[in-house]
């Protein structure tokens, strides 16, 4: 199976390839629109009457170079301009594909209980797959059976579903759905899916702008025969607007084929990846067999559902002979490389949820609580061994790097664990705005009883009364949390510190460096959690700074990377120098990094967070395969020992969440 940074290179290659059919489009569009104007032309159909347009020969009346290279300029910048238009529309936000659909952000704290089953079962993939949890929209109008993931990076992912699929999917089969669309998220889909849009959009132009000339064209000329005794001569504008009409179901065929390259595989190798990651076949399997079943199907009667067909669960274009260039492969295909016992009979197969609807809420309700919580009293035992954890942490070289965006059902298995195990108070907690950012002080808060004597007094000073006292009340539950899973509980709580405005996230930033500060020393665990926090406050309210960002090749970063090698290695070994350089000429070896800019342990330049922020802010734009090469490297930085800490674990895996490259979650 390719690794995830072989995936993400395979989708840029895929988008070269791509790249021929879409100039093939192009070409045969210029090409239709020149022959059209050429007969109007010479015919004299646009010209009143008057006598045709002169030609130089024979072979002129259907080539003329003057004319051709107007429309080939004309026609390209019209697409251009509208594929920009198109992306600019969508801004690279899943968000925005959400909002075309109508789709309804589900609140975290929602009371609803289909809606916090789909809520706990995104939670339990994206911690498991190391990313944080995406916001979730419902197709409120559609339903149908159908889901699908936008965006363009890891961190600005969302997850749409119908409203069809919470009412009619039992747990393992929307477990199923969700799964397949992380599988399009971690390997590079979800980002070629979302630019195709804009891309189509240039070459689907030109039928809506004939669609649009022969409607209005239509309508005036029907007024000006009112007005005028019948007589119009809106004929020849007619005649261009179903000139343009045709040809430009050109660019429909070629938008339709370029889809079906696309996305076909790619939905087989996702339903594999979903039954990888939930070890359970017959739930996606159940899906598909009752979108066959169901009246509806996966059909999105939404107006914009022909541009991103090629981004849902399943085809939801109604059925019809161009069935042949569908953007997904037959269902009954699907289903039987889940389940070879299908036999294609879809009128077998129940709609219904296999649990009644009261019950099926009390049982979400139950598990949006925790249930093996409240049955075991307690969280899982932190001296607990965790098999997979420690053969991370002690053979570290080879481990680290196969899992970044990978997961399996251990994985699954350990974040269902972590989620259950929380205390009710701290799981409600991360879904309420008002609590959330209660969760991460505490996440924050020092062993040690003098320095946190000082974070109490901080918090104390800067929040109402009322509200330490919440937070007080919270403080005494958060005991019970292992310390070690902060990043996946930070995760959990982003969408709703996502909701705070600014000037309140702008607050909760600053007592989180006012509270890591308080010991005048910075340690791995406060930088690690303040570099998260700050990435998301700048995407939430700073977007225009990831806006043209453009990934580089290793050779226009090889200062950042000497930097980042330095940071790792002094400060994870502050009291040996010897170690430390060590460490350093471990990971530069990895990275070939030139002489000059290699640091002279002799006359070492400041070594703190700040170096290693800007360093890790500047390699975040790489390109991939250097990614892959430096975390490899900063690795073999931090394992100069043979071992990893679980703060350097931790670290690690901010670093590649920077990087936009998760690290499933293994546990505590």
């Amino acid at each position: 199976m390719s690794t995830f940074f072989e995936n993400q290179l395979n989708a840029k290659r895929r988008t070269k390839q791509l790249l021929f059919l879409y100039v093939l489009a192009i070409l045969v569009i210029v090409l239709g629109i020149y022959l059209l104007f050429a007969f109007t032309l010479a015919s004299g159909v646009i010209t009143g009457g008057m006598s045709p347009l002169p030609f130089e020969s024979k072979l002129g009346v259907l080539w003329n170079s003057a004319l051709f290279l107007k429309v080939f300029l004309g026609v390209s910048i019209i697409i251009a301009l509208a594929s920009v238009f198109k992306s600019l529309q969508l801004g690279g936000s899943g968000a925005r594909v959400a909002s075309m659909l109508n789709g309804r952000l589900i609140n975290p704290n929602t009371t609803l209980a289909t809606e916090k089953q789909i809520l706990n079962i995104v939670e339990e993939i994206a911690i498991a797959s190391g990313m944080k949890v995406p916001p979730i929209y419902v197709m409120e109008e559609e339903a149908s059976i159908n889901a699908f993931a936008a965006g363009t990076r890891l961190d600005n992912a969302v997850i749409g579903v119908s409203r069809g699929a919470l009412e009619t999917l039992s747990r393992d089969e929307l477990q199923g759905v969700v799964a397949h669309e992380f599988s399009h998220i971690l390997n590079g889909d979800m980002r070629l899916n979302l630019r195709l849009i804009g891309i189509l959009f240039g070459i689907l132009f030109i039928a809506l702008t004939g669609r649009l000339i022969v409607e209005g064209t239509a309508r005036s000329s029907n007024s000006y025969r009112r007005r005028s005794n019948g007589k119009s001569d809106g004929g020849s504008v007619i005649i261009i607007g179903i000139g343009l009409l045709v040809i430009g179901y050109t660019g429909v065929f070629f938008a339709k084929l370029i889809k079906m390259a696309v996305s076909r595989q790619r939905e087989y190798l996702a339903d594999a990846s979903a039954v990888q990651y939930t070890r359970n076949p017959l739930g996606i399997a159940g899906a598909l067999k009752k979108i066959g079943a169901l009246a509806d199907g996966s059909k999105i009667k939404n107006a914009h559902a022909e541009e991103i067909s090629h981004m849902f669960f399943a085809n939801g274009l109604k059925s019809s002979f161009t069935n042949l260039f569908a953007t997904h492969p037959p269902l009954t295909e699907r289903i039987q490389r889940l389940d070879r016992s299908f036999d294609g009979d879809f009128q077998s197969v129940d709609v219904n949820t296999t649990i009644p609807r009261q019950a099926r809420d009390e049982a979400t309700s139950r598990q949006a609580r925790g249930p093996e919580a409240s049955a075991s009293g307690g969280p899982l035992d932190p001296l607990l061994k965790n098999p997979a954890l420690e053969s991370i942490l002690n053979n570290p070289a080879g481990n680290i790097l196969g899992t970044i965006g990978t997961m399996g059902f251990a994985n699954l298995e350990a974040a269902r664990n972590l989620i259950n195990n929380l205390p009710p108070q701290i799981h409600q907690a991360v879904h309420e705005p008002y609590l959330a950012p209660f969760v991460i002080y505490t996440l924050l808060l020092d062993a040690k009883p003098d320095i946190r004597g000082k974070q109490l007094q901080i918090l104390e000073q800067n929040l109402p009364s009322s509200s330490f006292q919440e937070f007080s009340k919270l403080l005494i539950t958060s005991k019970e949390v292992n310390q070690n899973d902060f990043l996946s509980i930070l995760d959990l709580a982003l969408p709703t510190l996502n909701m705070l405005s600014e000037s309140q996230f702008k607050q909760m930033r600053d007592l989180v460096t006012h509270l890591a500060h308080a010991d005048a020393n910075l340690d791995l665990h406060e930088y690690t959690l303040q570099i998260i926090l700050l990435k998301h406050y700048d995407l939430k309210f700073n977007p225009e700074k990831f806006k043209g960002q453009k990934n580089k090749p290793l050779g226009n970063l090889v200062q950042f990377a000497s930097d980042l090698f330095l940071c790792l290695a002094v400060l994870g070994n502050k009291d040996n120098l010897a170690v430390a350089e060590e460490a350093y000429r471990a990971g530069i070896k990895h990275c070939a990094i030139p002489a000059e800019f290699q640091h002279n342990f002799q006359e070492l330049p400041k070594v703190g967070f700040h170096l290693l922020d800007q360093a890790i802010k500047e390699l975040s734009n790489s390109e991939y395969n250097v990614r892959e090469v430096l975390l490899r490297a900063c690795i073999s930085c931090i394992s100069i020992d043979k071992k990893i800490s679980t703060h350097e674990f931790t670290l690690i895996r901010a670093i590649a969440d920077s990087f936009n490259c998760p690290v499933p979650y293994l546990g505590s």
